[in-house]
């Protein structure tokens, strides 16, 4: 088939096994349409096709699809198989940006498909398939084996697919209409537990991420900014407690988004959609016709991005008046730090707590205190008298275990106490050297309340701070 019939099919593939992923680069720029005769299948791995023109060229009639597939189920080794085939076939890709082998990382990969565990009142449990929704491996597993299914899919079929460009779970792709059927029986052919669907489109018209696509009389493509209906049209009221320049963000992006995906309308019917919608949310009239007048700027955002790589990153709460001027100071004195805002009252605030408390001997990364009992009177009855020192310590294992090896060593000083030991000894000077709870109770005689050990703070895996502090 050296030329694509007038007859064609314009296919959506949807995958149901990634998370939803917010648009944050315009459509334009994602999707090509050439609609011309091509003899070259493009590469379903590209993502930087040529962006669309309103006057791309599409040959005679045909109907659009929306093609959704969802994986189906039960038994876990079909994933890791899935995953391990699909690893194998892409390894000269993966392996530029891993210096492990490719047995170790296959191994590696195993283990974390097939490991899947969540707590549900008090009970856990193993998920049977699929990677756990938030799992940090979760996206690029998925990609690595929707792009191997897709290559694998073009191959097989006996009907060239030369119009194919995917956007991270979305496929957009041109075929013949009367191959239909057989290219969604090639795709449904890949594997048992991933099926497609097909949606026709109406009235030549296709929804495709923030744009409906139309395809008129003469071929021609052209693009309407579009919002599902069932979208709530919520973002950042104006009101909100949130900082200026986080505003001016949110209506400066919505602004940009329906003027680069509308083709179709003149600029004053683009400006009234984004003065409603604005407007709905509270924005004054002058920052929105201010927002309006500087939509052809553009902003040299990648060299922008390489200045902000190497800079240190802080999160300061907004506080009205203060933060602002705190980041100010710290831009003018300190260029290599850069600051976010975040609020002190979240959604997280109105809602009761779903997930299952992580107990606190299981808790790992802490800060805790352990209170002095004071000094110890009657070794038989174990009565003390009140002493305001405590004992603060940070750990990155669970809490339980430094607590047990606390336990551990003050139950060693008991043992060297009652075999007639002194503080001149080398067994109790040893000791003394290991933690400052040790030296107290040795200096002073003094015993800690290990069981009631309190947590007062958390800090995060990837803080280098934290990090660099407990490794010293």
């Amino acid at each position: 088939m050296d030329q694509m019939e007038v007859s064609s099919v314009t296919a959506i593939l949807e995958s149901y096994e990634c998370l939803e992923v917010y648009l944050t680069q315009s459509a334009a720029d994602i999707i090509q349409l050439p609609f011309n005769n091509n003899p070259n299948r493009a590469d379903p791995r590209n993502t930087n096709p040529v962006p669309i023109s309103d006057t791309a060229q599409m040959g005679g009639t045909g109907v659009v699809l929306k093609v959704d597939y969802q994986p189906s189920g039960h038994l876990p080794y079909w994933l890791s198989e899935l995953v391990r085939k699909s690893v194998i076939a892409n390894w000269d890709r993966i392996t530029a940006h891993t210096p492990i082998c490719l047995d170790l990382f296959l191994e590696t990969i195993e283990f974390c498909v097939n490991s899947s565990f969540f707590c549900f009142n008090q009970t856990y449990y193993k998920q049977k398939t699929g990677l756990a929704m938030g799992s940090p491996i979760a996206s690029p597993i998925a990609e690595i084996v929707v792009d191997d299914l897709l290559d694998s899919a073009a191959t097989q079929s006996s009907i060239p697919l030369p119009h194919i460009r995917k956007y991270v779970d979305d496929l957009f792709l041109i075929l013949p209409e009367d191959s239909v059927e057989y290219v969604q029986s090639v795709f449904n052919s890949q594997h048992r537990n991933i099926q497609f669907t097909v949606e026709v489109e109406k009235d030549r018209s296709l929804p495709f991420l923030d744009m409906m696509l139309h395809r008129n009389e003469e071929g021609k493509i052209t693009t309407d900014w579009y919002m599902k209906p069932i979208a709530s049209g919520r973002f950042l009221n104006f009101y909100s407690f949130h900082p200026l320049h986080q505003k001016l963000n949110v209506a400066t992006a919505f602004a940009k988004r329906v003027s680069l995906f509308s083709s179709r309308a003149n600029n004053n019917e683009i400006h009234e959609i984004i003065r409603t919608n604005l407007r709905l949310k509270d924005y004054p009239i002058g920052l929105i016709n201010g927002i309006i007048n500087r939509l052809n700027e553009k902003s040299d955002i990648q060299t922008a991005m390489v200045a902000e790589e190497n800079k240190i990153s802080r999160s300061l709460t907004n506080i009205d008046g203060l933060s602002a001027n705190i980041t100010k100071t710290l831009r003018s004195e300190y260029a290599d730090i850069r600051t976010a805002s975040k609020q002190a009252k979240t959604i997280g605030c109105l809602f009761p707590i779903i997930k299952d408390k992580t107990p606190r001997d299981e808790q790992t990364n802490v800060t805790y205190r352990i209170n002095c009992k004071g000094h110890r009177k009657d070794e038989e009855t174990q009565e003390t008298e009140n002493c305001e020192a405590c004992y603060i310590g940070c750990t990155t294992r669970k809490l339980k275990q430094r607590i047990s090896q606390h336990r551990t060593q003050t139950n060693e000083l008991k043992r060297l106490w009652n075999i007639g030991y002194t503080k001149q000894d080398y067994a109790i000077q040893q000791l003394r050297q290991q933690t400052a709870l040790l030296e107290h109770e040795i200096a002073m005689d003094h015993l800690f309340d290990i069981d009631k050990a309190d947590i007062i703070d958390r800090f995060p895996d990837d803080d280098p701070i934290w990090i660099e502090t407990l490794e010293r």
